[in-house]
């Protein structure tokens, strides 16, 4: 947890910008499913990352983290085959 409410604001506002791009990227035309779904997993872990800064974040279940933020990972991830 940061202390800092000034670095809380901050980075609130940081991460939510980042979680409104990924999704307006998965609501623009010309994405294929699998970047739409990597995008939309990004949006979700925007939001994690904002709850994470604030004190009642820390009152959140990690087990759904761990899920979203994996689910993210492998979604990102490219086929070599």
């Amino acid at each position: 947890m940061i202390s800092a409410t000034g670095l809380r604001w901050i980075l609130t506002a940081l991460f939510a910008l980042a979680a409104l791009y990924a999704l307006w990227l998965v609501v623009t035309p010309g994405r294929t499913v699998r970047n739409r779904v990597g995008h939309f997993f990004h949006a979700l872990m925007g939001v994690l990352m904002v709850a994470m800064a604030w004190p009642w974040g820390m009152d959140l279940p990690t087990g759904p983290q761990t899920v979203v933020f994996s689910a993210g990972a492998l979604s990102s991830r490219r086929s070599r085959y």
